[in-house]
């Protein structure tokens, strides 16, 4: 029957195995990650035909990204409906119309001015309750982006240009 003593050194060698495994395991990976998925989608987003002319397969990784985001609504839309228990064909209109007043806050086409403003649209609506009730959350929001537009149309960070009309 071994000691504690023994048993520690024995736990300790294993971890450090373990340890060596998990680093060796995170560096093949990296190794042979490559241009993956993501790199194809941008660059089918900036412009299919050069897409095609790189390689990517262009006619095999649109309908995988249309499944992709179809599954991800369907699970987004279940969680909405555990959170709120109820299920309407209109249950996203209140959060739609909020994440388009982001993304028109931040700029249209800037990903970290969609989070910029979407953190402001929560800051809006917070204060806005705290300060003058529920009842005033829409106009308080909708207010903020007319003044937005009318100040800096391109939105917070300005829109970048996506797409086949980029030059």
């Amino acid at each position: 029957m071994g000691s504690v003593r023994e048993g520690a050194r024995f736990a300790g060698r294993v971890g450090k195995r373990r340890r060596q495994q998990c680093g060796q395991c995170v560096r093949d990976f990296n190794a042979n990650r490559g241009p993956g998925a993501g790199a194809a989608l941008r660059t089918i987003a900036e412009n299919p035909d050069t897409a095609s002319l790189l390689g990517v397969d262009v006619g095999r990784v649109v309908p995988v990204v249309f499944v992709l985001t179809g599954l991800l609504a369907g699970v987004a839309g279940a969680l909405f409906t555990v959170n709120y228990g109820d299920v309407s064909p209109f249950m996203g209109d209140n959060v739609g119309t909020k994440a388009i007043a982001a993304m028109v806050l931040g700029g249209v086409g800037s990903i970290w001015g969609a989070i910029a403003g979407g953190l402001v649209v929560g800051l809006a609506e917070t204060l806005s309750i705290q300060f003058f009730g529920g009842d005033s959350v829409a106009m308080t929001v909708w207010g903020l982006v007319l003044v937005i537009i009318v100040l800096r149309p391109k939105g917070l960070f300005g829109g970048a240009t996506i797409g086949k009309g980029k030059m």
